[in-house]
């Protein structure tokens, strides 16, 4: 049996009307009474009586209708599902990452994904944490490496990386050999910080206003790598993440522990109500596996 035969026996029976239904099938109407004819002589029995003026359902006809719509009901439903398939296997899975990828590994990561899912496309594209609640509801991306401190309950995030926060003074300083400090006691020095849109600014800036001072900040940049160059020139200090500065290996400069201590978790994230497409979820659950082995 042709399963678009079935189709066309439930056009005839809906239209009651050879002719009406060829058209609405375009197919001439031999055609469609052979297909007919075709069906009657696989079942067995007669569909339509035709012996009257109009078109008339016989007993078997009427009891084939259930089942026929149930078949092409099935039918069309495995069209659509298989397509979905198709359609999500070859869906770029949009990732945004705050723009350090290598210091917290994530370059690692995604490569270690890629040799393990090869044919599944990506995009990636840096962020501040500030912009990423924006973009997953644009619906710009579809998971997010981000810092944590500002997203709300509507996310769902697996913690990838813990930092701290770190004061960076040149060698020469007269804080560079202490292991530890309060940051109150920076009240008097000359700042250089990330740049006002990003998520370390408003940490820095919020733990010296803990602390009851407003810093003096001298600068402000993009480029973590700029901002230590200046202060192994003695232009100022800086707060900055420990895992920033430690990646640069940069001798001229000393990390000192700040007290009270502060903390940002980067993690992957999704939002909480939204299905993420086949390949998305093969990434979070290939990020989630992975940090259950390292542990």
């Amino acid at each position: 049996m042709k399963i678009h035969y079935l189709a066309e026996f439930l056009a005839v029976v809906n239209l009651k009307n050879f002719s009406d239904a060829a058209d609405e099938l375009y197919i001439s109407q031999s055609a469609l009474s052979k297909h007919i004819a075709s069906l009657e002589q696989e079942f067995g029995y007669k569909l339509f009586d035709r012996t009257t003026r109009n078109i008339e359902l016989t007993p078997h006809g009427e009891e084939l209708v259930p089942y026929a719509k149930q078949i092409m009901d099935i039918y069309y439903l495995s069209i659509l599902s298989i397509k979905d398939v198709v359609k999500n296997k070859n869906e770029i899975v949009k990732i945004a990452s705050i723009p350090v990828m290598p210091h917290y590994d994530i370059t690692k990561l995604i490569v270690l994904f890629k040799s393990n899912y090869p044919n599944v496309p990506y995009n990636i594209t840096e962020h501040d944490s500030s912009n990423i609640s924006n973009l997953f509801r644009n619906k710009s991306i579809d998971l997010a490496f981000t810092r944590t401190r500002n997203l709300d309950q509507s996310f769902e995030c697996i913690t990838y990386n813990i930092d701290e926060l770190v004061l960076v003074v040149p060698e020469n300083h007269q804080y560079a050999n202490n292991k530890t400090i309060h940051i109150s006691m920076l009240k008097n020095e000359d700042f250089l910080l990330l740049h006002e849109n990003t998520s370390i600014y408003d940490l820095s800036i919020e733990a010296c206003n803990k602390a009851n001072f407003t810093p003096k900040v001298t600068y402000t940049g993009h480029r973590i790598e700029n901002i230590i160059d200046m202060i192994e020139r003695g232009v100022g200090v800086s707060l900055l993440m420990k895992k920033h500065v430690e990646y640069y290996k940069n001798n001229k400069v000393k990390i000192i522990k700040l007290h009270p201590t502060t903390t940002s978790n980067i993690s992957l994230c999704k939002l909480n109500y939204t299905t993420l497409s086949h390949n998305a979820q093969l990434f979070w659950d290939f990020v989630s596996n992975y940090l259950k082995e390292i542990k």
